[in-house]
């Protein structure tokens, strides 16, 4: 019985032994499932923050574009951004996350931001950077280009300049490159269009051209979004002291490269000869030229080849080329049977040489008067913002705006201008007006009186842009506007014309265009390359 009782007492002790050993097992186990479980949650904490910080990146780069497209090539140290360190910079703050952000002071800007969101449990900050290259890229107004039809007027014409040449339009020296494009729509009426025309498919052009037309225009209209964040009011009733000039160009065409390169610049044109005696000098090459006349070449021309034509007619009298007597019946007439001289082929010698031309223009800025006014307006190089803008009357504290610097003025609700109002851009000057506010209310532009006076005669000076709920930019009056337009949801309407011809000068991207009376229409050439809607746009992209 003893025996018994130790081997019950050991059979207990080893179980109770097994047990803890299962429970300590039971226990680690538990405890590293949760650690790994602790670890993932913090993985993925750390994870979602390590994410959450590129948004901040992209709200700090998505800022910086905004602000270089909304300064364009002016000062960059504007809208809270400050100069340091050799850049410019500025901090913002999102729900959960911040970022600094920096834009370089190179021609094309380089972009870096750094974006900041808190680590989990407290343990600092998850840090991640955006480096971007942008470059400035123009959508580039090629001319007349409207999404919808064009009207013109019964007497416009459209015709081409370029200012690189001859800096102020002239009628007397235009040029035959001009385009005019309908997407979504006929082209119709006017005098003559000096270029090539377009439409879209299935879509007709009746209007006289000289150049080429198609039916296969097919083009993007990005639209216009807000030029800045914030801006001032247009200072107004300011009086300042204004010496106001006259320019007057020549054109000069010649053989000879000018000594000196004059500022517009120098238009190198290689014409090409045909002749029938080689120039005094320079190379040329011969061609053969294969000629018929009916009338006898002469000697010069080399081998001629007579062509003949048999003829059997009813005569009294033979004719003077040989002929064959026939036989005579009764009354019946003489016949006779010759041979005519229709033509004469031969093969001449032709020279083709080319002959160098050079095109310049001599601009000479003189001071004319010294005013000292009050105006209704007066911008220098700052950004504006206002919802209407509205000049009429015959004094210019009523009537007139002076631009001075490099202005933009954002106008929301409507530019308007009527009597003898003028907006004046003084040389060395530009402006920029967007109209709208992109919030579905109907803003138009109109453009009357004595017009925009634009005195540097620059295309690029001056420039239009209509946003989204922009309807109608109206072109009227006396003065000659000197510009581009780009407004792809509005109607370009051109009134009357009066006894000038100078009328719109520039180029112009538009919803439709509706011409009345012989309003003229001038695509300054150069435009193409440079003019549109002008943005930054991102080149390159690297996280690190």
């Amino acid at each position: 019985m003893k025996i018994k009782l130790s081997s019950r007492k050991h059979e207990d002790g080893s179980m109770l032994i097994v047990t803890v050993v299962i429970s300590a097992i039971i226990g680690l186990t538990l405890a590293s499932y949760l650690s790994m479980v602790q670890a993932q949650h913090l993985n993925v904490m750390r994870s979602q923050a390590w994410n959450s910080a590129i948004p901040a990146c992209e709200a700090g780069i998505e800022e910086a574009l905004a602000h270089l497209n909304s300064i364009g090539t002016n000062n960059r140290a504007t809208n809270g951004w400050a100069f340091s360190d050799g850049v410019y910079v500025k901090s913002g703050t999102l729900i959960d996350a911040e970022y600094d952000v920096s834009i370089s002071t190179a021609d094309s800007p380089v972009v870096i931001c750094y974006g900041y969101v808190k680590a989990p449990l407290g343990r600092g900050e998850v840090v991640r950077a955006v480096r971007v290259v942008t470059s400035r890229q123009s959508t580039g107004l090629k001319g007349l280009v409207a999404k919808g039809a064009i009207v013109l007027g019964p007497g416009s014409v459209v015709d081409s300049y370029d200012s690189r040449v001859t800096p102020v339009y002239n009628p007397g020296n235009v040029n035959s490159n001009a385009f005019v494009g309908a997407v979504g729509g006929n082209i119709s009426g006017g005098s003559l269009i000096k270029g090539d025309v377009a439409t879209g498919p299935t879509f007709t052009i009746t209007s006289p051209h000289t150049g080429d037309s198609s039916s296969d225009l097919s083009m993007s209209f990005p639209p216009v979004t807000a030029p800045f964040a914030g801006g001032f009011s247009p200072p107004a009733g300011v009086t300042v002291t204004v010496t106001n000039f006259s320019v007057d160009s020549v054109t000069i065409t010649t053989n000879v490269l000018p000594a000196t390169t004059p500022a517009s610049g120098v238009l190198t044109n290689i014409t090409q000869y045909t002749n029938s005696a080689p120039p005094a000098s320079g190379s040329y090459t011969t061609t053969t030229l294969t000629v018929t006349e009916t009338g006898w070449p002469g000697a010069t021309v080399g081998t001629v080849t007579t062509n003949s034509t048999a003829i059997t007619g009813a005569k009294f009298e033979p004719p003077a080329e040989s002929y064959i007597p026939p036989y005579v019946y009764g009354g019946t007439p003489k016949r006779y049977s010759y041979t005519r001289i229709d033509s004469y082929t031969y093969s001449a010698t032709r020279y083709v040489y080319s002959a160098t031309n050079y095109i310049y223009s001599t601009a000479t800025t003189n001071s004319v008067t010294t005013t000292t006014e009050e105006y209704a307006y007066v911008l220098d190089s700052e950004n504006y913002k206002t919802s209407t803008i509205s000049l009429s009357g015959s004094q210019p504290r009523n009537a007139e705006m002076l631009v001075r610097g490099d202005a933009v003025l954002w106008v929301t609700d409507g530019f308007t201008m009527t009597g003898n109002a003028r907006v004046t851009i003084l040389p060395g000057a530009s402006l920029k007006i967007y109209v709208g506010d992109g919030e579905g209310s109907s803003a138009e532009i109109k453009i009357a009186g004595n017009g925009i006076l634009n005195m540097a005669g620059d295309t690029e000076k001056m420039s239009i842009f209509g946003m989204a709920d922009t309807t109608v930019v109206k072109v009227a009056g006396n003065g000659a506007f000197v510009g581009t337009v780009y407004a792809p949801n509005a109607q370009l309407q051109g009134k009357g014309g009066g006894t000038d011809v100078d009328d719109f000068q520039g180029a112009a991207v538009v919803g439709s265009v509706s011409y009345n009376g012989h309003f003229n229409f001038h695509y300054d050439e150069k435009l193409g390359d440079n003019g549109g809607l002008t943005q930054w746009k991102i080149n390159t992209w690297a996280e690190f």
